[in-house]
């Protein structure tokens, strides 16, 4: 059953959210890899990147220029899942936020009703791409991420990942979610099987 139909625009991704950008790089500076960072990343990009505001978009060959980036610092998938984790639980580490995590956990409302919100929430972090919503289990769905070219990039589609598991633990106590072995690199399309 779709429970959120596909919203892919048939363009790739044109923009990003600038805080987005933000919060990856205050992770990467929270890491201590700013002098890395800066050493690998193209000079013609520093400023761009030194500049980002949160409430602007940015173009997305910065955006690609920094998750490449950040991939090379950052190899290990793992750590990757990691940090996507961590940005997610960080954004929700208030007292308020943990009283209503727990309240929704408590109230039995599915996981389901945050997985149909996917295509707004997107559409609130990029312009361009898209996602797809199917339950393919009374407990499992697919979000499809049509994300050309970010979703070619091993830290994009890890911390992706660590995000959407994070998200749906708002709903569930017990979350997995992986990547699909169908998964398109060449597309740019991210498949998620989660499950809970």
């Amino acid at each position: 059953m779709l429970v959120a139909p596909p919203e892919k625009d048939g363009r790739r991704i044109e923009r990003v959210s600038g805080r987005l950008i933000a919060t990856s790089l205050g992770e990467m500076r929270s890491r201590g890899l700013e002098q890395a960072y800066y050493a690998e990343l193209p000079k013609e990009l520093h400023e761009a990147l030194r500049a980002v505001v949160p409430s602007e978009w940015i173009e997305v060959e910065v955006a690609r220029a920094h998750y490449e980036c950040m991939t090379a610092l950052i190899p290990d998938p793992a750590t990757q899942l990691e940090i996507g984790r961590d940005v997610s639980r960080r954004r929700r580490n208030s007292y308020l936020l943990r009283f209503l995590t727990t309240a929704i956990r408590t109230s039995g409302i599915s996981p389901l009703t945050i997985l149909r919100r996917t295509p707004s929430v997107w559409a609130r972090v990029f312009q361009g791409g898209g996602t797809s919503v199917l339950q393919t289990a009374p407990r499992h769905v697919r979000v499809t991420v049509y994300a050309e070219p970010l979703g070619r990039i091993s830290y994009f589609r890890s911390v992706v990942t660590g995000v959407t598991e994070a998200g749906v633990g708002v709903m569930a106590q017990s979350v997995a979610v992986s990547e699909a072995r169908r998964a398109s690199t060449e597309s740019g399309e991210l498949d998620l099987e989660v499950s809970w």
